[in-house]
C-alpha cells in the first residue's frame, strides 16, 4: 500500500502543472514582446527612410501640404513634436 506522506497529492500535482504552464506562457509572452519590439524598430527605421525620400522629392507638396511636418502629422497621426523627432533622429543617423 502507498504511503500518502511520500507521494504528491492530486492538488499538488495540479498546482505544479499549472505553475509550469504559466511559466511557459510567460516566457512565450516575453519572446513575442521582444520579437514585436524588434519589428517596430525595423519599421520605424523604414518609415524614416521613406520620409527622407518624401522630403527630397517634395511628395508632401503633391499631396497638398506646405512642408513634410504637417504631412507626417496627418499621414502618420503623430504630434508635431513626434514629427520633428523622427526627422531629427533620421538626420542624426545619417551623420
Amino acid at each position: 500500500m502507498l504511503n500518502a506522506g511520500t507521494h504528491a497529492s492530486a492538488d499538488e500535482l495540479d498546482r505544479a502543472v499549472d505553475a509550469e504552464y504559466r511559466e511557459r506562457t510567460w516566457l512565450k509572452l516575453h519572446e513575442e514582446i521582444v520579437s514585436v519590439g524588434k519589428q517596430i524598430v525595423a519599421l520605424e527605421a523604414r518609415v524614416v527612410d521613406l520620409l527622407f525620400e518624401a522630403d527630397e522629392t517634395r511628395l508632401y507638396k503633391r499631396m497638398g501640404f506646405t512642408s513634410i511636418y504637417p504631412y507626417i502629422e496627418r499621414v502618420l497621426g503623430c504630434s508635431r513634436h513626434a514629427a520633428n523627432e523622427r526627422i531629427r533622429v533620421g538626420h542624426e543617423l545619417l551623420e
